[in-house]
């Protein structure tokens, strides 16, 4: 039997190739829908992973959040040499870069990052770029970006206890849908807060301006204090 030398070990040459077998996590059914939905809610879904960036690639692409050719993905030594070279731009400009901005603004995925990547990407982003940001996280080096962000989500299955205590919301059910539902009920109520406020200003300044040009014409209150209590509290 005849034998090969590979990194100083003995593997015998006469193995005989039985078969191969790839290992894939896939990606829930609902994950390409949800991102989706978050796209079409104005919502740009950016992925910072540890992974190898052919691995981010695939994952990127299958779940659609890079769609277009003009989506950059890179890795973490890029997206800190070129958070260098606008710093130091900075310093002499007192401006950001424009071309990092629009680096930025197309930036899709990093991979191969680092912890100090995201807090990076998330300061700068609400800093310069004026943005609110949502970071999702569950291991322990997620902790500085979560509490970083304007919103931070930890899982509440998988999430570390770091993750969760850095959290401003902790998801119970580990799905990204479960955001898409948060965004809609939070846009919901924000709305009717806003309509509510609306209607309110509009019955309060009405009730002024006629009490106030009726007293001016005719020297009286057209209303009550108990008229005014009905009033308003029918309108309530």
């Amino acid at each position: 039997m005849g034998v090969c030398f590979i990194e100083d070990r003995v593997v015998p040459n006469t193995l005989i190739l039985v078969g191969i077998f790839g290992i894939q996590d896939p990606l829930r059914d609902e994950s390409r829908h949800a991102v989706y939905c978050t796209q079409n809610a104005g919502i740009v879904s950016r992925m910072i992973t540890g992974d190898s960036i052919d691995t981010a690639t695939y994952i990127s692409k299958s779940c659609g959040i890079v769609s277009s050719a003009s989506h950059r993905v890179v890795d973490g030594t890029t997206f800190r040499r070129k958070y260098q070279e606008n710093a130091e731009y900075r310093e002499k400009n007192a401006a950001d870069d424009p071309e990092f901005i629009e680096f930025i603004t197309s930036l899709r995925v990093i991979a191969r990052c680092q912890p100090h990547d995201k807090v990076l990407l998330v300061n700068f982003l609400q800093k310069s770029m004026d943005r609110v940001v949502c970071v999702t996280g569950d291991g322990s080096n997620d902790g500085p970006a979560l509490r970083t962000a304007t919103v931070g989500l930890a899982m509440g299955i998988s999430g570390t206890d770091v993750a969760k205590y850095a959290a401003d919301i902790i998801l119970l059910d580990d799905n990204f849908t479960s955001l898409v539902r948060a965004v809609i009920w939070g846009r919901s109520i924000l709305n009717n807060i806003q309509k509510f406020c609306q209607f309110q200003l509009t019955i309060a300044c009405t009730i002024l301006v006629t009490i106030f040009f009726t007293t001016i014409v005719h020297a009286r209150v057209p209303f009550t204090a108990i008229q005014l209590l009905y009033t308003n509290l029918i309108v309530d």
